[in-house]
């Protein structure tokens, strides 16, 4: 949720004008968030595409191009070459997505058009305050310190689907190349413009990208020197109101759990064993367990002897679930879970070696507390009169 500008605009200046930030990227967000371009929807991510292309090349020379997807949604490819004259072929991508999660959390505020006012943020901004205005609980008072706050008259948030992922930061990426173009004389490089889709489904844009990089690169002599994304970043905890930079990539892996128990009827309950107290054993000792973070430790290069440690955030659960089809009277046969983990140097090999031993340490406390309950189950009552 997302435009504030902590107090100003951000600025260029340049000798004979001064252009300003804020208003280009507030404004580009909006239009991009007024598509709906909920992953994977062809149609939708590609009038986003399109309204991409325009916005970059509206007014000036700028020459985006489409680089289509297998199935037939699009990459914007925008080349930028410097024109000083002792330019090099050294190149800084810039890069984002503009498609998006859905709406469902909306739909409580927009029922009629199942929360397709997440994509308009005036409109969502006056039914939220419309909401809280009275007496907003203790979890909604942020929320309604948000949509009061202003700076300089304007108001310093923006609400809606993809305001922090990503649109405002294809946004800026589209000012970046708007005001380069301007100053494209003093460029001694060159920038590359890339916005994908389907970064929040199976990550078919940027991947179909990565082929067409390497023939822009091969093509044109380009030296690529880096690539900037410009997603959004959370606060590490609730006192860090700072900006950071962060240098380098992170792996995203999503370890699977299939759990098959042994399905019994509830009036045998030691009889089985549940998969979904499995599952929950997996989650209980998973979920945001901190000795799994993983770590990279670096050489701080202006002090040889001290050492660098940036630790990751623990593994999170996105989906715990058992697999009935409907109700009935027994345990849960099978369930299923996944993970989200994010790490710096532990290979897919070690991380299956690690959650796999978390799967069989799960399994084992989950059968230890079975048959501890069933030996106090046995001494808890008489036994039923046998004839």
């Amino acid at each position: 949720m997302l435009l504030k500008s902590n107090g100003r605009d951000m600025q260029l200046s340049e000798s004979k004008n001064q252009w300003v930030w804020l208003p280009e990227v507030r404004r580009f967000t909006e239009a991009l968030m007024s598509i709906a371009t909920i992953s994977p929807d062809a149609a939708g991510e590609n009038e986003c595409a399109a309204l991409i292309a325009d916005l970059l090349s509206e007014g000036n020379g700028l020459q985006p191009e489409m680089w289509l997807t297998d199935d037939g949604r699009a990459n914007v490819a925008c080349l930028l070459v410097g024109e000083h004259p002792q330019t090099t072929k050294q190149t800084v991508l810039v890069m984002g997505h503009y498609d998006t999660v859905g709406v469902k959390e909306f739909k409580a505020l927009d029922p009629l058009t199942n929360g397709r006012i997440a994509f308009a943020p005036t409109q969502l901004r006056a039914v939220l305050s419309q909401k809280l205005n009275h007496s907003p609980t203790t979890d909604e008072e942020e929320v309604w310190q948000d949509l009061n706050e202003q700076v300089d008259g304007e108001w310093a948030w923006l609400f809606g689907r993809g305001s922090c992922d990503m649109k405002s930061g294809v946004a800026i990426n589209i000012a970046l190349m708007r005001h380069l173009w301007t100053i494209r004389q003093q460029l001694r490089g060159n920038v590359l413009f890339v916005a994908c889709p389907d970064e929040e489904n199976e990550s078919i844009g940027v991947r179909a990208a990565v082929q067409r990089l390497l023939d822009a690169r091969d093509e044109y002599a380009l030296d690529y020197l880096g690539l900037i994304n410009t997603d959004y970043a959370a606060p590490r905890n609730h006192t860090d109101n700072g900006r950071s930079i962060y240098v380098g990539t992170v792996g995203k892996l999503l370890p699977a759990f299939y759990i098959l128990g042994v399905p019994t009827h509830v009036g045998e309950p030691f009889r089985g064993v549940d998969a979904g107290q499995i599952a929950a054993e997996i989650v209980r000792r998973v979920n945001l367990n901190a000795e799994l973070c993983d770590r990279w430790v670096r050489e701080d290069p202006e002090h040889e002897k001290e050492m660098r440690m940036e630790t990751g955030v623990p593994p999170i659960t996105l989906k715990v679930r058992d697999l009935k089809s409907g109700y009935n009277v027994q345990t849960a046969a099978e369930a299923f879970v996944y993970i989200n983990w994010l790490t710096y140097t532990t290979t897919p090999a070690e991380a299956l070696e690690v959650m796999m031993n978390e799967a069989r340490q799960a399994l084992k406390a989950t059968l230890d507390h079975r048959n501890q309950q069933y030996q106090l189950f046995n001494k808890s009552g008489e036994l039923p009169t046998q004839f």
